[in-house]
């Protein structure tokens, strides 16, 4: 007779989890210092978004909505020197990544329980 734990299939589920956040890691710390500047800043905001309960986990979020809170991160990397384009773009990119990332491990434990 097996234990009642040895009968569920999906016992190695959240292992992967644990793989996938040390690949994260591992890549986030390649990134340039200004990089990981930005990526910072965009995972306190998501953060946010999700302790406010906000849009984060629509099933189809507003384009606008979500250009907007890049443009409102990307505004605080925004110097004389630097350039709009370029961190606009980058800011996007990371804070895109970040929501589907976030989005994704939502649904699957929301799936599996």
């Amino acid at each position: 007779m097996l234990p009642f734990y040895k009968t569920f299939p999906f016992t190695d589920y959240y292992k992967n989890e644990d793989e996938y956040e040390k690949d994260l890691v591992m890549i986030k710390d390649l990134y340039p210092k200004d990089t990981a500047m930005i990526q910072s800043a965009v995972e306190r905001r998501c953060d946010e978004l999700e302790y406010e309960g906000s849009w984060i986990y629509d099933e189809v979020p507003d384009r606008q909505l979500m250009m907007l809170e890049a443009d409102r991160i990307a505004a605080s990397f925004i110097s004389q020197q630097s350039s709009r384009c370029l961190i606009c773009s980058i800011v996007g990119l990371l804070f895109d990544s970040e929501i589907c990332r976030r989005r994704c491990r939502y649904r699957r434990y929301s799936r599996f329980w």
